[in-house]
């Protein structure tokens, strides 16, 4: 009896010695830029087609017992807001005939497929972005923008803001009355939220301008020989971090963070940027898609505060 014919008999040269080398540089390409969304959200991974959170509200401070042996005070603790994050699904792929894949010798097609490794990336980026680039105008999980004057207090009542009545251009002042807005912010139980702010967060066109500010020596914006105080905080750490975040749009917004992993600002990677390959039988086509799933957003505007600029 013949023996049957198998597939090593009859190599197909566009998947298996082409292909690994296409996708080695698609993925080489989707990782050779440094992230900048990772430097802004808390990352994580995803497990499941949807993310929740559920806030509650702080305790009030300690009762102080008036006598001795006297009963525990239990607190009365409040539901806050919900919040679901939903992954979306992004892709994009291209075709290229059998005909033009032996006479190209991977010139034209070794750039497409780097070109989709590069897309992938900033496509992420661009939409990450968008959570600051609308923080302004499109409300959250607590009925007002990320940025807003009027965050309300479940608990304690009464509103907080993260940002000022009227936007303001960068300058020492008003960096000083952002910090200042950081000291106070309170959580709904009327507690200080005590967050720390890390590092100014930035479009292109303000980049030299917050670097002469945060590294100078001195005072940058007078002869006067003055300290430059954002350097030198009482038992916290010194505000001379930034990051030019180069795909915000509004040349004037600036905003101040704390670090990452206190922010409940999350972006979720449900299925990581990977590739399917595979010939098209009627056409000899061969075919290269890419996929990725991820959400983000914010479920509390706590260590975040930003201005659109004056």
């Amino acid at each position: 009896m013949p023996s049957p014919m198998i597939r090593t008999q009859f190599t197909d040269s566009q998947l298996e010695t082409a292909l690994p080398g296409l996708n080695a540089i698609t993925f080489t390409r989707f990782e050779k830029y440094a992230t900048q969304y990772s430097r802004v959200f808390n990352v994580m991974n995803s497990t499941k087609g949807i993310e929740q959170f559920s806030g509650v509200s702080g305790f009030g401070l300690f009762t102080k017992n008036s006598a001795e042996g006297q009963q525990v005070t239990f607190d009365d603790v409040k539901q806050m807001f919900d919040k679901t994050f939903k992954h979306d699904t992004w892709q994009k792929g291209y075709s290229v005939s059998r005909e033009f894949f032996d006479d190209d010798q991977f010139r034209i097609i070794s750039n497409l497929a780097a070109e989709l490794g590069r897309s992938a990336a900033l496509t992420v980026e661009y939409d990450a972005v968008t959570d600051f680039i609308n923080g302004f105008t499109t409300n959250g999980y607590d009925g007002v923008p990320l940025f807003s004057v009027s965050h309300p207090r479940v608990k304690a009542g009464g509103v907080q803001r993260n940002k000022p009545t009227v936007d303001v251009d960068f300058d020492i002042p008003n960096l000083q009355s952002a910090l200042i807005d950081f000291a106070g912010w309170t959580d709904d139980a009327g507690k200080l939220w005590m967050v720390e702010p890390t590092r100014v967060i930035v479009p292109s066109a303000l980049e030299f301008t917050v670097s002469e500010v945060l590294n100078s020596t001195m005072r940058s914006d007078t002869a006067e020989n003055a300290t430059n105080a954002f350097r030198h905080r009482d038992k916290l750490q010194a505000l001379t971090s930034f990051m030019c975040w180069r795909y915000l749009t509004d040349p004037d917004a600036w905003f101040v963070a704390a670090d990452p992993d206190d922010l409940k600002l999350c972006f979720f990677w449900r299925e990581k940027f990977n590739t399917i390959s595979d010939r098209d039988f009627y056409t000899r086509s061969l075919l290269t898609g890419g996929w990725m799933r991820f959400s983000h957003g914010w479920y509390d505007w706590t260590g975040l505060w930003g201005t659109s600029g004056g």
